[in-house]
């Protein structure tokens, strides 16, 4: 078993810190690590321990904070590369599976814009993906499902803007779709809204305050001071989740 206990931070909101670039800087550190392997079991073996000691209430307010930073560092990211990768498997990937093993859910709603170019779709079509893949979450974005679709019939990801508008209605039924199974199955997952029509959004929105599931909404683009809503399960009182969170009481 690691020992490294340089790993081993004071919260385990810590290891996702938008406002302190945390992502970055660990994975500038595993890139620099001379066993990167070893590095990677530290962080798990750190994250578990976290999990171990935390109290239900603080581990709903920790996936709270630690998607919503996710996210946010998704949006700065300069690139995307394997680093970032396991990184994000061996932090993120292991507190939300563990949050799965106790039975918790994460339900986080995005409603947000990217500029409608080839350079602005980056984000939303590739490196948010590949992110919240490697934290262990479902990522539901109807143009993501579309440009699948699109390359699975031979056409290449370049010419997306070009051809989206034919795969739009099959796109967002599909992302329905998969938005039922994940709550059916109790699946955490993450659905960004790019466009106008909103049925996709209603329908997350229409599954919260269920029992051990947590949902958390953001229409604000992801910049300090920035807001989210959030709705803890029945009978959890929460612990105040910070100054860039807003809280919308249970019921």
């Amino acid at each position: 078993m690691p020992n490294d206990k340089s790993w081993m931070l004071p919260k385990v909101t810590d290891y996702f810190d938008s406002q302190t670039d945390a992502i970055q800087r660990f994975v500038d550190k595993l890139k620099n690590s001379r066993d990167v392997e070893r590095d990677v079991s530290a962080i798990r073996e750190a994250v578990s321990e976290h999990m171990r000691v935390l109290p239900p209430q603080w581990v709903f307010s920790a996936a709270v904070a630690i998607v919503d930073d996710l996210y946010k560092t998704g949006n700065s990211l300069p690139l995307w590369d394997e680093h970032h990768g396991k990184y994000i498997e061996a932090s993120a990937g292991s507190f939300f599976q563990l949050f799965r093993d106790k039975g918790f859910v994460l339900r986080y709603g995005i409603n947000n814009g990217f500029e409608q170019t080839d350079s602005g779709m980056q984000r939303p079509l590739y490196l948010l993906p590949a992110l919240f893949a490697a934290a262990g979450l479902v990522y539901i974005c109807p143009q993501a499902v579309g440009l699948l679709t699109m390359e699975h019939d031979g056409i290449p990801g370049s010419d997306f803007l070009t051809n989206y508008g034919r795969y739009e209605a099959e796109s967002r039924h599909m992302a329905l779709m998969l938005l039922g199974k994940c709550k059916k199955s109790r699946r955490s997952f993450v659905v960004l809204e790019l466009g106008d029509d909103d049925a996709l959004l209603k329908d997350f929105r229409s599954a919260a305050l269920k029992e051990n599931v947590v949902t958390v909404f953001r229409c604000e683009p992801p910049i300090a001071g920035s807001k989210i809503d959030v709705r803890f399960p029945k009978g959890v009182e929460s612990p105040v989740l910070g100054r860039t969170e807003k809280q919308t009481p249970s019921a």
